[in-house]
């Protein structure tokens, strides 16, 4: 008798269960309890396979049948998946790049880089990724925090862009990486907190919305965000002050507090360093607050110090794997219109427009009415941008004051409050102070287009009779552009389409600043044949709205022509068009930078075409021309594409549209023509790029290729995708009920699953849940913006459902443990699976640092040895009918339960190093930071001392307001040192904090010789050895560069990497055999081969202690063999010699 029994004295009637294996002395054999029915002094058993049940009295019981030991009973098959779960949960321990394979974008040298070499190995993270724009940092965030997420460095992650990115961000990290963030607005705060509710652990909020004092307040009273990343970081503005107190915004102030939790912090933006060294500064300091609690400080800061919170790379020097550039080149052409002339013209309609503007913005200055300036600018921007766009306006504008006259004639609005309200009306130009990203939607508009119509009521009149007069005066106009307008021939339109046919068949994208303007654009294309041709995006549209635009577009059946306003441009990628028309010219330049950034990025294959439309003989448009062509021809000169993104920094310090406001209303147009002839030369341009590069220095990405190249090659034999997640799920989810229908290796859906994974399944858009694949291929084909099929992975909703539920179920059968046999070893021996992580407490809470997941086997000595985790898929599981091996003795069972050994021998040696590694550099780093946080701290007393001398001399000259800030200055110095106890302390907690969490141990093996062997152990081992050689010279005559990993520990499923000269690259398996017959491969070796295809390669040697062996390479063997599933998989010897590559005796000699 092969069991084991339990060791126990006697056997109650209280032990007696259903699936509790008993051995009958009486007949010899094992019996497997089916039901029990328990009596006083007496039990029914009903046992598996026996058609009656037995009575026996308790005494019959205890000397018939003897307890057998459950441990090792569990099915093996079973077991080995419950290892797999926990295998495939801790991925990125096997792959540490395991996101490039989960994700459905492919990234390129600077992307990779930026995740793997700098943000991953920050832990916790304060980070200013500061790259070119287009560079794809929506890409590297959503990469790292994929990352993140499987790692459980994070769990909880809070997006902060501005609001017209916000449907870009869910839309980016939804498509390429199935991460399901959910969208906050205000209205989600109405009743409850929306940061509390657990579904929104994920999240995305614009930065406009989260500084709103209710949003705001939830934040923080919610369990803090892990990792919060904010995007156009230099939107957070802070800035010196004359007297040396600092002016922040309100978003600035809302990041610092951000910045306070000390949490994971990663600050997105293009452009760090906008020629102001202050705002620069203040966006280090949200990184390390008490580190650089002074501009100084930061100053002071080591540039290799530096290097660890900042990467930056410029868009011309970030290139392919093949060392290609990124970007193609950009050309800039002005296209100058006239005006057409007449009585009744453009010319006409624009010298009466003008005429009206100059005077009444003259007048708005003398009575102090900004917003009615303002009103003057956007009737100029109007008309130089349609007549349709002006004549809309005007008649708007003539119907609201005609309102405001009838009030003040009815006597309900008295010239007091005419002034009031004209008071109220904002001046705040939104093109000048926002870009488009940062507009906000209100009442389905872009927010620059709802100032423009509130600023049409906006006048300088303060009496009813001149009110009267500027209404007649604005009637004319109308009348005018009206008459203009029904001409239907507009110059500007006709000059475009006259360039447009140099680009016939080519797709177009056409930005105005106007929703009229686009309408008309809309009108004249369509009159021209292009019905059902044109796709428009505005600020009315919802983001799905937009998407639905932008898929019409890229069509290739689809629309021609794309016109979209500038705030709804935003966050749209359009890379599959090359043609751009600046219909409108902005006069903010960061709007110019970021419609080029719309076709300027990653996968745009063209070069770049920018047609600009100006007026010829116009005050602004003489002034933008010049500006235009000069950008173009220094571009020229240079030979560098960078020069057009700098042309805001070229602005910091002059305003583009003062210099045109001053062109218009001031006819100084050779005046503004100067100004930018003076600030626009060869020597700023140049002197432009140098500080931009000493100011932030930026990282080579050509030096760092290679090794990029070296780390995906050897990250490449480590996938886990496709085969070993797909062979887990495939034989999980039937073993749990679900049914799978359809092919498993292409598109399949699952039935008969439960509610947790249904409710993920239903997530997803009804047309993609009953497309479910392993394949990134299928999922996403190529050259396809739009899933057409759920990727499944680890970290993806579907299979982690899936697996949870796997592991409820199953969890217990690993701990159990079943028994394997190894053909291998000539000893027993166990195996153990099992973790520990090392984490450090805050608040409280763990915060895994890293973890560590590996296999133990433990000898007959009780000496344990580190072996690979995935162990059990290269052994043979015993199956259900085979008997218990007689090598699993009462010894190995008390051995096997000896846990606490394993769990020393993890700790000893892996917990404790890794350990050590983490204190180590904590401890080296102490004093370093000890000091810069004393430095920072005195520096920062120094500029509290000089302003609090400032501030006493302003105080007794009598300055207004000045008293608040020397009290808020005298606050600050009083606690100021314990803050820099308080930061001390911190660093050394920091690293008592960092401690070993507790080992876990998942699955146990017992593992023993093969029972039956059809060929000798030792002939086979030498036969293998014979066939390795073999196949190591056969390589090496071709040329190739042979490593031999065969080494049985490393259990990689092939025995050799094999680099040709061509560059192939083989992962070659090697079986020999003394005579011809089937091969077998184990499951891992299986997985393997099905995960490389072609690259994967059978060498199977037959004839081995022969003269005369003979070699059978196979490529392929996934694909072109059949294989027979045997717990591991059989090939035939007649499949082999079929399909190898046919090699005689002589060329093996």
């Amino acid at each position: 008798m092969n069991s084991v029994a339990q060791q126990t004295d006697t056997i109650h009637i209280g032990d007696l269960q259903p699936g509790i294996t008993l051995i009958d002395t009486y007949q010899n054999r094992e019996k497997v309890i089916q039901r029990v029915e328990p009596y006083d002094t007496f039990v029914r058993l009903f046992f598996e396979n026996d058609d009656e049940p037995s009575t026996y009295s308790v005494e019959q019981l205890q000397s018939r049948f003897e307890l057998v030991s459950n441990a090792f009973r569990a099915d093996a098959a079973l077991v080995r998946l419950v290892a797999e779960a926990h295998r495939l949960q801790h991925a990125y321990l096997f792959n540490p790049i395991f996101a490039t394979e989960t994700s459905l974008i492919d990234p390129l040298p600077h992307q990779f880089i930026a995740v793997y070499e700098h943000l991953l190995k920050h832990v916790p993270l304060r980070f200013l990724l500061a790259d070119d724009a287009g560079a794809g940092k929506t890409i590297m965030t959503g990469l790292y925090i994929q990352e993140a997420l499987l790692r459980r460095q994070v769990e909880r992650v809070l997006i902060v862009p501005p609001a017209g990115l916000i449907g870009n961000w869910e839309r980016e990290l939804r498509v390429c990486f199935r991460l399901q963030f959910r969208i906050l607005s205000s209205v989600d705060a109405a009743n409850t907190n929306p940061f509390a509710d657990p579904e929104n652990r994920l999240a995305i909020v614009s930065l406009d919305t989260l500084r709103q004092e209710r949003m705001q307040n939830y934040l923080f009273e919610a369990q803090p965000y892990d990792l919060i990343v904010f995007d156009e970081a230099h939107k957070l503005s802070a800035r010196y002050e004359l007297d040396g107190t600092i002016d922040t915004s309100k978003r600035y102030e809302l990041a610092e507090q951000i910045a306070a939790q000390e949490k994971n912090l990663l600050l997105l933006t293009a452009t760090p360093h906008m020629g102001k060294d202050d705002a620069y500064y203040f966006l280090w300091r949200l990184l390390l607050p008490e580190h650089l609690a002074a501009q100084k400080a930061f100053e002071r800061l080591p540039d290799r110090e530096k290097s660890k919170h900042l990467l930056r790379r410029m868009k011309e020097e970030m290139i392919t794997f093949d060392g290609e550039p990124i970007y193609p080149p950009r050309l800039s052409r002005t296209i100058a219109y006239p005006l057409k002339q007449g009585e009744i013209s453009e010319q006409s309609l624009y010298d009466a427009v003008t005429a009206y503007c100059e005077k009444y913005f003259d007048l708005a200055g003398q009575y102090n009415r900004s917003a009615a300036k303002m009103a003057m600018m956007v009737l100029q921007r109007r008309l130089a941008s349609s007549t349709f766009a002006l004549q809309q306006s005007l008649i708007r504008r003539a119907e609201k004051l005609q309102i405001t006259l009838l009030s003040l004639q009815d006597g309900k609005l008295s010239t007091e409050g005419l002034e009031r309200t004209q008071a109220e009306l904002s001046d705040v130009d939104i093109r000048e102070e926002k870009t488009g990203d940062e507009e906000e939607f209100v009442e389905g508009k872009e927010e620059s287009e709802k100032v423009d119509e509130d600023l049409e009521r906006a006048t300088a009149s303060r009496s009813i009779t001149e009110l009267e007069t500027e209404i007649s005066h604005v009637q004319n106009l109308v009348e005018l552009a009206r008459k203009v307008y029904n001409l239907k021939a507009e110059s500007k339109f006709e000059k475009l389409w006259e360039a447009l046919q140099e680009y016939q068949n080519t797709k177009v994208l056409i930005f105005t600043e106007h929703r009229d303007t686009m309408v008309f654009i809309i009108e004249r294309l369509e009159a021209l044949g292009f019905t059902d041709k044109v796709a428009q995006i505005h600020g009315g549209m919802k983001y799905s709205e937009r998407e639905e635009q932008v898929e019409f577009f890229r069509d290739p059946n689809g629309a021609q022509y794309l016109v979209a306003t500038d705030a709804a441009g935003e966050g749209i990628n359009l890379q599959f068009c090359w043609l751009m028309v600046n219909y409108d010219i902005p006069w903010n330049p960061a709007r110019l930078e970021q419609r080029m950034g719309r076709i300027h990025r990653y996968k745009q294959k063209q070069t770049v075409v920018l047609l600009n439309l100006v007026a010829k003989d116009t005050r602004e448009g003489r002034v933008l021309r010049v500006l235009l062509e000069k950008m173009q021809k220094m571009r020229d000169e240079l030979n560098d594409d960078k020069v057009f993104d700098v042309i805001g920094q070229q602005f910091s310090q002059i305003s583009l549209k003062e210099l045109i406001t001053k062109a218009i209303t001031e006819n100084q147009a050779e005046t503004s023509i100067h100004t930018i002839n003076t600030q626009f030369t060869l020597e700023n341009i140049q002197k432009q790029l140098e500080g931009q590069q000493k100011s932030v220095a930026s990282t080579e990405v050509k030096r760092l290729l290679t090794n990029v190249q070296e780390q995906r090659e050897s990250a490449e034999t480590l996938r886990m995708l496709p085969a070993y997640v797909r062979s887990f799920f495939e034989d999980a989810a039937p073993s749990l009920g679900y049914r799978i229908e359809g092919d498993i290796e292409a598109i399949f859906k699952l039935s008969r699953c439960p509610v947790s994974v249904q409710n993920a399944i239903d997530k997803y858009p009804s047309r993609l849940r009953d497309r479910l694949t392993f394949s990134r291929d299928i999922a996403l084909p190529v050259g396809s913006e739009k899933p057409e099929a759920i990727f499944l992975h680890p970290g993806e909703p579907i299979f982690d459902a899936t697996r949870t539920h796997f592991l409820e179920k199953s969890n217990a059968e690993g701990k159990r443990g079943a028994i394997y046999f190894d053909p291998q070893t000539d000893e027993p021996y166990l195996f153990y699976l099992a973790s520990v992580s090392l984490v450090r407490q805050t608040d409280g809470e763990p915060h895994v640092l890293d973890e560590v997941l590996l296999g133990i086997k433990r000898l007959s000595d009780g000496r344990c040895e580190e072996t690979p985790a995935h162990l059990l898929l290269t052994l043979t599981p015993r199956a259900a009918q085979q008997s218990m091996p007689s090598t699993l003795s009462a010894e190995w069972l008390n051995l096997a339960d000896e846990t606490q050994v394993v769990k020393s021998f993890v700790c000893e040696n892996f917990g404790h190093p890794k350990l050590s590694v983490i204190r180590d550099e904590l401890q080296s780093q102490l004093e370093d930071k000890i000091k810069q946080i004393q430095v920072s701290s005195n520096l920062r007393k120094a500029e509290l001392l000089e302003q609090r001398r400032n501030l006493k001399e302003a105080v007794a000259k009598g300055v207004p307001a000045v008293q608040t800030k020397l009290n808020n200055c005298e606050q600050e110095l009083s606690v100021l040192p314990t803050k820099r106890e308080q930061a001390e302390a911190d660093l050394v907690k920091e690293i008592e904090n960092t401690i070993l969490g507790p080992v876990s141990i998942y699955v146990r093996a017992f593992v023993t010789p093969s029972p039956i062997e059809e060929i000798p152990t030792k002939t086979l081992r030498d036969a293998e050895a014979i066939a390795l050689k073999i196949a190591i010279e056969h390589e090496n005559k071709r040329g190739a560069e042979v490593k031999d990993v065969s080494n049985p520990s490393l259990k990689k499923g092939f025995d050799l990497q094999s680099t040709h000269p061509t560059g192939e690259v083989r992962y070659i398996e090697v079986k020999g055999r003394t005579r011809v017959s089937s091969v077998e491969l184990t499951a891992n070796e299986w997985r393997q081969a099905a995960n490389h295809q072609d690259r994967y390669w059978l060498y199977v040697v037959y004839h081995c202690d022969t003269d005369e062996p003979q070699l059978y390479p196979c490529r392929d063997p996934f694909g072109t063999l059949i294989a027979k599933p045997t717990g591991s998989v059989t090939i035939n010897a007649g499949d082999i010699m079929r399909n190898s590559i046919g090699l005689t005796h002589d060329t093996l000699l």
